[in-house]
């Protein structure tokens, strides 16, 4: 039995939506970067359990 070989359209989708996935993990971490170290800049007496929870909620809320 062989394998059926995906035709040119489907290989530049499959890298077209690769890359579209790629990109927008991309924004996603560089607008958590950019959101955590504003806090951070808002916040410099923070606790350790402070910084923890306004991390976790910053990654949720940029999908990372």
């Amino acid at each position: 039995m062989t394998a059926r070989q995906a035709s040119a359209g489907q290989v530049h989708f499959s890298r077209m939506r690769a890359q579209a996935r790629t990109m927008s993990m991309c924004a996603g971490f560089a607008k958590y970067e950019s959101c955590k170290a504003r806090w951070i800049a808002q916040h410099p007496n923070a606790t350790p359990d402070e910084y923890q929870t306004a991390v976790r909620a910053i990654a949720k809320a940029c999908g990372v």
